[in-house]
């Protein structure tokens, strides 16, 4: 499945509702890296009372892109966090330039980039990550042709 498995094939995620998310090598089937949200290393204090993972996906070999929530159903998640795909590291958290809602996230085939859908608004947008890795919001939504 597109996002489940690295941009090179070698590393899968597994994710539960319940909080877990871990990265495991294909070939042997070791777990590389497995955390809970409460305990994401350098996870800032306003997002320690994330419980929920909603989604997660790999967006480049070395980052990974997680949709969380505080509350008990998933479609209620807001926050969308860049994690090290290494040791599931806190990164950043990632802020759109628009104030609505940012909605779910879906892998595309090029590494780097991903789709937002909001149902509501019947919006689809295409992102792609900047060579950067702060807190400040995304220039933009690339076209889409």
């Amino acid at each position: 499945m597109p996002g489940l498995s690295s941009p090179a094939g070698d590393r899968y995620l597994t994710l539960a509702l319940d909080g877990f998310l871990s990265v495991s090598d294909v070939t042997t089937d070791t777990v590389i890296a497995e955390r809970h949200l409460e305990d994401l290393p350098d996870t800032p204090p306003c997002l320690t009372s994330c419980r929920y993972l909603d989604r997660a996906v790999f967006l480049t070999d070395d980052l990974i892109l997680a949709v969380v929530s505080t509350v008990d159903l998933p479609d209620d998640a807001e926050d969308h966090l860049l994690l090290s795909a290494h040791s599931l590291r806190y990164r950043s958290q990632v802020r759109y330039p628009h104030p609505h809602r940012s909605g779910a996230i879906h892998p595309t085939h090029q590494p780097g980039r991903w789709l937002t859908r909001h149902h509501e608004e019947d919006q689809l947008r295409l992102w792609q990550l900047d060579a950067r890795l702060d807190d400040e919001p995304l220039p933009g939504q690339i076209a889409l042709l």
